[in-house]
C-alpha cells in the first residue's frame, strides 16, 4: 500500500515526473520514493480558483452540468474501427494523473484503457465540446496488493501524456483526507448504465447517496472468494432507496463539494469499486481514498 500512498502524495506536491518510472503497472514491494508531503491543505488553493461558483443546483436526480464536476474524467478504450468504448470514469487529482479504481486498468479482452476525455458532459454529442480535453493514457500504476480475483485494493493511477489546460471545466479534485465522513450525504456520478439491464447513459448523471455503516453494508455483501475477509476499513458503503451507481460508472468519484473561499470544492471521498445489479436499493461499495494517503 505503501507505494501507491507516497505516488498520490508526490502527484500531488507536482514532484513525481520521471521518477513513477519505478512503478510498474504491477507495482512493487519496495518504497521507492521519499514521503515529502506534509498535508493536502493547499489543494483549494493551488486549483480552485478554477472551481464553480455559486451557481443555482438542478433539482435531485437531474443529469450533471458543466462546470459542476470539472474532476470527472471518462477512460476508454479504442476500438479498430477507431471509436471508443467509454466503460470507467475517474477522478483528476492533479494535471497529469486520474484517480480510478484498479478494475478500469484492464478490460475483458486484458486490454488496457488509452484515452481519457475531461470536460465533456455528452460522450456521444459533440454540443458541448468546446471545452472537451480528450488525452492518451501513457502510464497505469495499480495498487502492487490488487487481484482481479478479489475486492481489495480496487485503486489505481493513470498517466496523461500531458497536463491538462487548468479551466473552470477542468480541474482537479481535491482528496478527503479524515477516514471518518461526517456527511449525511454524498454525491456519484458517471456515464454508467442507467438501470440493470439496460444501456449506458451518453450524458453524465449524478446520484446522491447516503453513508452506510461498513457493519450494516456487509449483510448486503456476503463473504465469497471475491470477499473472502468481509468489507474491511479501505471500503466505504453508500446507497440509497431509487438511486446507485450502475456498470459504466466503475473507478468514478463518491465525493462532496465544501464551500471555500467562495467557491465550491469537490473534496473525493471514494472510488467506485463493486456492488450488486444496480437499482436493487443495495448500498454500493466503493475504495476509501483516505486509507491511501
Amino acid at each position: 500500500m505503501l507505494n501507491l500512498i507516497i505516488c498520490i502524495l508526490i502527484i500531488l506536491t507536482n514532484e513525481c515526473n520521471a521518477k513513477l518510472d519505478a512503478f510498474s503497472p504491477f507495482g512493487g514491494e519496495e518504497n521507492f520514493l521519499p514521503n515529502t508531503q506534509e498535508n493536502l491543505d493547499d489543494c483549494h488553493m493551488r486549483y480552485h480558483k478554477y472551481g464553480l461558483g455559486l451557481e443555482p443546483k438542478p433539482a435531485f436526480g437531474h443529469p450533471a452540468y458543466l462546470k459542476e464536476f470539472a474532476h470527472m474524467a471518462a477512460i476508454g478504450w479504442t476500438q479498430p474501427d477507431n471509436s471508443i468504448n467509454w466503460d470507467c470514469g475517474g477522478s483528476l487529482i492533479s494535471l497529469d494523473y486520474i484517480l480510478t479504481a484498479a478494475h478500469c486498468t484492464l478490460n475483458s479482452d486484458n486490454t488496457a484503457p488509452d484515452v481519457a476525455r475531461m470536460g465533456d458532459l455528452n460522450l456521444y454529442n459533440d454540443t458541448d465540446d468546446r471545452f472537451a480535453q480528450q488525452l492518451k493514457i501513457v502510464d497505469i500504476i495499480r495498487h502492487h496488493q490488487y487481484s482481479f480475483l478479489t475486492r481489495y485494493y480496487d485503486i489505481a493511477l493513470m498517466q496523461l501524456e500531458k497536463n491538462i489546460k487548468l479551466h473552470d471545466t477542468v480541474s482537479p479534485a481535491c482528496l478527503w483526507i479524515d477516514n471518518e465522513v461526517i456527511f449525511p450525504k454524498l454525491e456519484a456520478t458517471g456515464w454508467g448504465a442507467t438501470g440493470f439491464g439496460l444501456g449506458k447513459t451518453p450524458i453524465l448523471l449524478k446520484v446522491t447517496l447516503e453513508p452506510v455503516e461498513n457493519n450494516d453494508c456487509q449483510k448486503y455483501h456476503e463473504r465469497n472468494s471475491k470477499l473472502r475477509n468481509g468489507l474491511n476499513d479501505d471500503h466505504i458503503c453508500a446507497g440509497d432507496v431509487k438511486m446507485d451507481t450502475c456498470p459504466g460508472d466503475s473507478g468514478g468519484p463518491l465525493q462532496i463539494k465544501l464551500m471555500g473561499q467562495s467557491r465550491i470544492i469537490p473534496y473525493l471521498i471514494g472510488v467506485t469499486s463493486f456492488g450488486k445489479p444496480c437499482g436493487s436499493s443495495i448500498p454500493g461499495v466503493y475504495t476509501r481514498v483516505s486509507s491511501y494517503i
